[in-house]
């Protein structure tokens, strides 16, 4: 039997041997004994390294653990270790992949040395001054356990998320740690002694984000004493003027898009349904340049198409377009299947 199968089956030849139809024996508990006896000895030798691996990524796993679920900058500074060697930064390149340009920096500087105490100076300082950790993470990329009177080493990849929330810039920080560990005997859990980043990359945005978070639309304050249902939900430029509208079908409702994240409100169609199913589309079906909606009412269930006046309404009354009966919520698409210029329209249910 090798190591790997015997450390394997050990635990579950003991719950067979202490849990068997036939009770525990005096024989059987001494086989209990043996096979705690070798996994022991297997884990001093075999898997020694793996062990030590284990033990001395404890550090960063609960550093994680304490940033994902608690104020990031609170576990930061409670993180024990003996000094951080970080050189300055410096410039390296710039991106410009036509959305903003973003900076490149990497730690080739003059390095300085922090203690607990320094450290939590500067991280209390960069917190006054408007940075915020959003997101981090640490993986324990390579271990080399003590040997005689070398300390354990290892090598923890990270990458931070930082946002600056006075200005919008948001900072990108990802690279190895290079961690030597303080002698530990098997009881202590290991405390780094000296941290150093390496491989090192810094990218920088300058600009605000391309999105940004608007409020909420609630039907009951946009559309109040009609259907709460929205779908479907449709994004399209009714009018041409290069803003798209949102129109939030199931309640009849078009928010007209006034730019800058201005909407104004207005009903979708003249003569619609009472309750429509949520599925619908928009194109244009008949080649007149301007859009078109196709729908259904749930109670009649027949495929109807809207005319637009190419002024983002849809004033005229609905014609049936298809012979077909909708029976459950569908999925709507168009597309060119021929390669003309008709658009065919694709139904599933």
């Amino acid at each position: 039997m090798t190591h790997d199968r015997q450390r394997m089956l050990a635990p579950v030849a003991a719950m067979m041997l202490c849990f068997g139809p036939l009770g525990t024996t005096l024989a059987q508990s001494e086989r209990v004994k043996q096979l705690k006896t070798e996994t022991a000895a297997l884990d001093k030798s075999v898997y020694a390294a793996e062990e030590q691996a284990q033990r001395h990524e404890t550090a960063f796993i609960r550093l994680w653990d304490a940033m994902r679920h608690g104020d990031t900058l609170k576990a930061l500074l409670a993180f024990e270790f003996g000094e951080l060697v970080v050189p300055e930064p410096r410039e390296h390149g710039t991106f410009d992949w036509g959305m903003s340009t973003i900076r490149e920096l990497r730690l080739t500087g003059e390095s300085h040395t922090y203690s607990r105490e320094t450290l939590k100076e500067k991280l209390a300082a960069l917190a006054d001054a408007g940075w915020r950790l959003e997101q981090g993470e640490f993986h324990h990329s390579k271990c080399e356990p003590a040997r005689g009177e070398e300390p354990a080493r290892s090598v923890v990849a990270f990458e931070f998320y930082l946002k600056q929330t006075r200005d919008g810039r948001r900072v990108i920080v990802r690279g190895d740690l290079a961690v030597q560990w303080k002698p530990a005997n098997a009881n202590e859990a290991p405390v780094p002694a000296r941290i150093q980043p390496t491989n090192v990359r810094i990218f920088e945005r300058a600009e605000l984000t391309p999105f940004l978070t608007l409020p909420p639309i609630e039907t009951a304050d946009v559309a109040p004493g009609r259907n709460q249902q929205i779908s479907p939900l449709i994004v399209y430029d009714l009018n041409g003027d290069g803003l798209s509208e949102i129109i939030l079908g199931g309640c009849n409702t078009v928010l007209v898009n006034q730019g800058k994240g201005n909407w104004s409100k207005t009903d979708f169609l003249a003569h619609g349904f009472r309750q429509m199913f949520e599925a619908g589309i928009i194109a244009d079906f008949n080649n007149d340049g301007r859009p078109d909606f196709i729908g259904a009412d749930q109670k009649e269930r027949k495929l109807r198409l809207f005319q637009s006046n190419g002024r983002g309404e849809f004033l005229t009354e609905s014609t049936v377009c298809a012979d077909v009966e909708l029976h459950k919520q569908k999925t709507i698409s168009n597309t060119e299947i021929e390669g003309n210029t008709n658009k065919e329209m694709n139904i599933v249910q």
